[in-house]
């Protein structure tokens, strides 16, 4: 088998495992397919995943919003605001944590960035969610760098759960802010991390115990 085959195959794999099949689905349909049929299904995996729906609830949502946003139509640019402003307001508040500088400030100047380059975009549009996303991961590690390096942020530490968060690795934290405080679904968050939607649901379940242990470590008390 080529290396072009195994790479195809591979693309097969992971849109079966992101689908109700799941791994063992995709496993026996790969061991059922020539390198041919696997070709033609990448290739249209690939066309759907650049031009279709392929993201999840919020990335529908945006997909027919971006074109006539980026030409200036004040009506979309507002509703991809409504859509855009719950979810990254809750991620920086969870990333940060409220006293932990200025979570929703930090929201605002991602937005600003966005929308001021949003007449130049042209990835596809199903890839915009996870480019405002980027934007606030990278502004949220600028925030937490700048306070590791003695640069005030804030008088008070993050929040208990904010500080538990950070104990989980870069994925499991990453997948519980998206999933449970900000509400993705499984496959907008599949997009935003580049994994597949199994792969979400498995990184949240270790999180879940990883925290629930921590919690009984230290024998913490979250608000209700």
């Amino acid at each position: 088998m080529t290396d072009s085959t195994v790479v195809e195959t591979n693309r097969v794999d992971d849109l079966i495992e992101g689908s109700s099949f799941g791994t063992p689905g995709a496993r026996s349909l790969r061991e059922r397919t020539s390198p041919t049929v696997a070709r033609r299904l990448a290739n249209r995996a690939a066309r759907h995943d650049l031009t279709g729906r392929a993201g999840g609830e919020i990335s529908n949502e945006l997909y027919p919003l971006i074109e006539p946003a980026k030409h200036g139509d004040r009506d979309a640019i507002d509703a991809m605001f409504k859509h855009l402003r719950p979810v990254f307001f809750r991620y920086c508040r969870a990333r940060l944590g409220r006293p932990f500088s200025t979570p929703d400030g930090i929201a605002e100047e991602v937005f600003v960035q966005v929308f001021a380059a949003l007449p130049d975009y042209e990835d596809p549009p199903a890839l915009f969610l996870k480019s405002v996303y980027q934007r606030a991961f990278a502004a949220v590690d600028e925030v937490q760098s700048q306070a590791l390096s003695g640069i005030p942020n804030g008088p008070e530490a993050p929040p208990q759960m904010t500080q538990l968060l950070n104990r989980l690795s870069k994925l499991q934290r990453e997948v519980t802010v998206l999933r449970i405080v900000v509400g993705l679904d499984a496959r907008d968050t599949a997009l935003l991390l580049d994994i597949s939607a199994p792969g979400v649901r498995s990184a949240q379940h270790r999180a879940i115990t990883r925290l629930r242990k921590l919690i009984e470590i230290e024998d913490v008390s979250l608000p209700a």
